[in-house]
């Protein structure tokens, strides 16, 4: 984001400057890093909301709102979506069921503010004074 001015670039093979791909002033994403899957851009909008954005032309499709503040970063592990607020609550959306859907949200009461980490099968959560594994047990 240059000048208060979301910009979505397609890099070059060679190394030559990117091509803009399109520009949006109404994108504001907040210190999330937005993640791209699927020809559509996920972001975390300032506020207390998650905004599904674009496809090729950065339109908004639709919003998505999630309860609490949202300070890491969206991750997409096999085409789910997967966000956690402030207060430790896991949210993950699928995109497998026309529209999406949020399924059940996770709370594991303590504060979480970095993004979460996959490995081997699993989310890994990082909270303010754990270090939380989801996954099958092997």
């Amino acid at each position: 984001m240059a000048g208060g001015e979301f910009t979505a670039l397609k890099p070059q093979g060679d190394g030559s400057t990117p091509d803009v791909v399109w520009k949006s002033n109404k994108l504001r994403p907040s210190y999330a890093t937005p993640v791209y899957h699927q020809g559509k851009l996920y972001l975390v909008a300032p506020g207390r909301h998650a905004d599904l954005c674009g496809r090729q032309d950065g339109q908004t499709l639709w919003q998505l709102r999630v309860k609490g503040k949202l300070l890491g970063s969206p991750i997409v592990v096999n085409d789910q979506l997967y966000l956690v607020n402030e207060e430790g609550t896991t949210a993950w959306w699928t995109s497998a069921v026309p529209r999406g859907k949020w399924w059940p949200r996770n709370a594991l009461a303590e504060s979480m503010l970095a993004t979460p980490a996959v490995a081997n099968g699993a989310l890994f959560l990082r909270g303010d004074q754990h270090l939380f594994c989801v996954g099958q047990k092997r």
